[in-house]
């Protein structure tokens, strides 16, 4: 099986999730604490190496799962990988091989709330038509002493300027910074990425979480605009404006 590197990039190094949206080995940690065993789940997991490497570290302390757009993209082709990869054995893949569910993120999410300790998104969100929404599921289905740990992409200063910001938010014919809002949220932490232009949030589980924003369109840059213009632009500009 010819391995695309851009979806096996695991969870270290400054590629991997470490990288993105900081140490997830110390945030799990830090949830073991509290309980004996917690669940684990990645959105746009690819290969599902990050889970995998996960499983060496922590086995039967946590539960993994994976969100995948595309239907190839399947627990089947995980198992492929792990074996060809040698990260676990025919003996041993079956229990710690992730649950992949295969589903668009941008969407109201199929789990109920307060499902998962630990959610994470490395190099998925700039894909993402209505990033708003996709924010507050996350946090929907967060346990109560959860936490997610969410890297924006909100930026790609390669794009020409009127594409570069992937969140576009306006007030009154006034744009309004998307780290600037998020900073109004005392269950949001900004931090920025390691040596790239955009920010990842850490999100701490509350109640009742509205971020205050009305979906108003997508632009996809790769179908409609970069593939008919002969260049690669990433991802999905989402548009909103404030008050629901």
């Amino acid at each position: 099986m010819k391995i695309r590197q851009g979806r096996a990039k695991g969870l270290f190094g400054k590629k991997g999730a470490e990288g993105r949206v900081g140490d997830v080995v110390k945030y799990i940690k830090q949830l073991l604490k509290k309980k004996k065993q917690i669940k684990v789940l990645e959105v746009g997991t690819g290969y599902g190496r990050a889970l995998l490497e996960l499983k060496k570290i922590f086995g039967e302390k946590i539960e993994t799962h994976g969100i995948n757009l595309e239907p190839e993209w399947n627990q089947n082709l995980v198992r492929k990988y792990a074996l060809q990869e040698k990260i676990f054995d025919k003996k041993e893949i079956n229990k710690n091989l992730p649950k992949i569910h295969i589903l668009d993120a941008g969407k109201k999410l199929p789990f109920k709330s307060e499902s998962f300790d630990f959610i994470f998104n490395p190099a998925t969100m700039q894909y993402i038509p209505d990033k708003i929404l996709f924010i507050e599921e996350v946090n929907r289905i967060l346990t109560r002493e959860g936490i997610a740990a969410l890297e924006l992409e909100e930026v790609r200063v390669e794009h020409p300027l009127e594409y570069q910001n992937l969140f576009e938010i306006w007030d009154n014919g006034k744009r309004i910074d998307i780290i600037k809002h998020f900073k109004n949220f005392k269950n949001i932490q900004i931090k920025k990425s390691t040596e790239r232009d955009w920010h990842y949030i850490i999100i701490e589980k509350v109640k009742k979480f509205n971020l205050n924003l009305k979906f108003i369109a997508a632009i996809d840059l790769e179908g409609d605009l970069a593939l008919d213009w002969g260049v690669r632009w990433w991802g999905k500009k989402s548009i909103y404006r404030l008050g629901k």
